[in-house]
């Protein structure tokens, strides 16, 4: 099934999206939405031009001209660099559909509040996996204690750190210092789930603690990084696929995100005076 998933393309047909084996299209490179040069379209019998095969057709057509020399490339979607490595074995860079789960800490679990956060956060978001810091899973914080896991990409132009609500809340929540701020927090992210506001908008309303935490939580996933590329570096077993360079193409996407995350928390630390 491995083999045929990898070569299936996902194709629109009487109005719905499923996958397709298309002998020779199935050859045809991936490029990031936005960066590929063709498209497969399907075309109807009655949309085809007088005297062509009255069959319906999957064609490949050009979306802009192509330069001589040129391979000719189409979207496998929408696909961050995990699922780009597990359905197809490669990884590209940049890719603007990256993304990761940012572990973020929660406080000491001695800590009432702290333990307010456990009970009040959706269990979905909890790590409850791998004590913090500790190697594997996702990138994040290297405190110890209680982490929550939250969703960090690029925004729509594929040039800035995306922040989402859940990892927003989540920075919000571990940064209140009472109560009532945990109750807001809480109450912030079901309000951005149901009016998407404008995202620079909904971040800039992040206190200037939950700003530091952020820049904390970036800096320990980048340790965390660089620590994992040495372990394979040492040993090739850990991450498949690295000897021919997709894993280490997607471990350059994603320090890419986190450096870009980093910029954004340490100018809004810097915007408000804290070290």
């Amino acid at each position: 099934m491995g083999i045929v998933s990898s070569r299936a393309a996902d194709v629109v047909l009487n109005g719905e999206r499923q996958p397709a084996l298309l002998p020779f299209i199935d050859m045809l490179n991936h490029r990031a939405y936005g960066l590929e040069n063709s498209a497969i379209c399907f075309e109807p019998a009655s949309a085809s031009a007088p005297g062509a095969l009255d069959d319906d057709r999957l064609v490949v057509r050009c979306v802009r001209p192509v330069a001589p020399n040129e391979a000719v490339t189409i979207c496998y979607g929408d696909k961050p660099n995990a699922a780009l490595l597990h359905g197809y074995g490669f990884a590209v860079r940049p890719n603007p559909s990256d993304a990761l789960l940012l572990r973020v800490p929660l406080g000491a679990p001695t800590d009432m509040i702290a333990m307010q956060r456990i009970a009040m956060i959706p269990s979905g978001l909890l790590d409850t996996t791998l004590a913090s810091g500790s190697e594997g899973g996702d990138q994040g914080a290297d405190q110890e204690g209680p982490v929550a896991k939250g969703t960090l990409s690029w925004d729509a132009s594929g040039t800035a750190a995306c922040l989402s609500p859940e990892l927003k809340m989540l920075l919000r929540a571990a940064t209140a210092s009472s109560i009532p701020e945990l109750f807001a927090a809480l109450r912030t992210m079901a309000e951005e789930d149901e009016d998407e506001a404008d995202e620079e908008d909904e971040a800039s309303e992040l206190s200037p603690a939950a700003w530091k935490l952020l820049r904390d939580s970036v800096q320990a996933a980048l340790r965390a990084l660089s620590a994992k590329r040495a372990s394979v570096e040492e040993d090739e077993s850990p991450w498949p696929y690295w000897p021919h360079g997709a894993a280490a193409v997607a471990f350059e996407a994603r320090r890419d995100l986190l450096t870009c995350a980093l910029k954004l928390a340490m100018e809004k630390v810097g915007s408000v005076g804290l070290e």
